[in-house]
């Protein structure tokens, strides 16, 4: 800022200014229906010259000046309804965004600037625009939201391998969401307390209680793993694991449940959409076991073996 005064009152005003604006906003997607969130928008602002009414600390000024929008972001929440503040959708020129009209990327403007302004209502409105499905990712939209289903898998050299990411075609694939029929009616919990298994064609999941007080599987359909509980997964007949699939609830749970099978020689974990914990064998197993090392939840199971 700088004042070239003509007068006691009265002087040229001249400023150069780096705004910060934010406001609440409410956004709409067909995940998550509509949800608050918050707008974000920097900008630099140049007033070349204003002139300036100072008296007793109070300033009226009146002259032109040009705003160019640098950036903006706007909080969104993923797919699974969580908020995430370090991952904010940058909005750039050719977004569906409307601030009475837009957000431009530049604007200009002469009159008086107004000592206070009106609450003003923003509508932000965004345009899903989603990448190509493939055998191993989801039709995704940059703001992070997925749709539809992977890709099948096409061996059309016939060498046994997907021609796009490799995958053995060969191999067989089982998933099952944990079920809990056998829960107590009325309390929601599981009737057993000491172990829990789940027979299924391709193999057979064991929870037991180990050095915890027990187990537990909740009427939402999902096991709560205790810390000191110990899993335990056996293939039957001559199914061996290549990889193991276990759907959490939340990215903390995931994290959790990884964590469990740091420790199992020849394989490799990953997390994958911050719920899909991924274990990878180096060579097929038939059996796995490992103990749970803290609080984690799992709702759905896949196999590939």
């Amino acid at each position: 800022e700088y004042n070239s005064e003509i007068s006691k009152y009265i002087s040229f005003k001249h400023e150069l200014n780096f705004n910060i604006n934010g406001a609440e906003v409410q956004l709409n997607d067909a995940i998550n229906g509509t949800y608050h969130s918050s707008l974000r928008m920097n900008s630099l602002q140049l007033q070349p010259v204003n002139v300036a009414f100072r008296i007793k600390g109070f300033q009226l000024y009146v002259g032109p000046y040009a705003s160019a929008l640098l950036s903006a972001s706007i909080n969104r929440k993923d797919a699974n309804g969580n908020t995430h503040y370090n991952w904010a959708q940058k909005i750039v020129l050719g977004d569906t965004v409307r601030l009475y009209g837009a957000i431009n990327k530049f604007s200009a403007s002469t009159g008086s600037i107004p000592a206070m302004q009106s609450p003003v209502v923003i509508e932000v409105q965004h345009e899903h625009q989603y990448s190509d499905a493939t055998c191993t990712e989801l039709s995704v939209c940059r703001c992070g939201l997925t749709q539809g289903e992977l890709l099948p898998h096409e061996d059309l050299n016939g060498d046994e391998l997907c021609d796009d990411c490799g995958f053995n075609v060969n191999l067989k694939i089982f998933e099952t969401p944990i079920n809990t029929l056998d829960n107590d009616p009325n309390s929601g919990v599981l009737v057993a307390k000491e172990k829990r298994t789940w027979t299924y064609d391709a193999f057979t999941f064991v929870v037991e209680k180990g050095k915890a007080s027990d187990i537990y599987v909740t009427k939402d359909n999902y096991m709560k793993i205790k810390k000191n509980n110990v899993l335990t997964f056996t293939g039957n007949g001559d199914v061996k694991f290549t990889e193991i699939w276990l759907t959490s609830t939340s990215s903390t749970y995931a994290k959790t449940v990884s964590n469990y099978f740091s420790t199992v020689s020849g394989a490799t974990v990953e997390v994958v959409d911050n719920l899909v914990v991924i274990v990878r064998f180096a060579e097929p197993t038939a059996l796995v076991s490992v103990t749970a090392t803290g609080t984690g939840r799992i709702a759905n199971i896949k196999i590939i073996y």
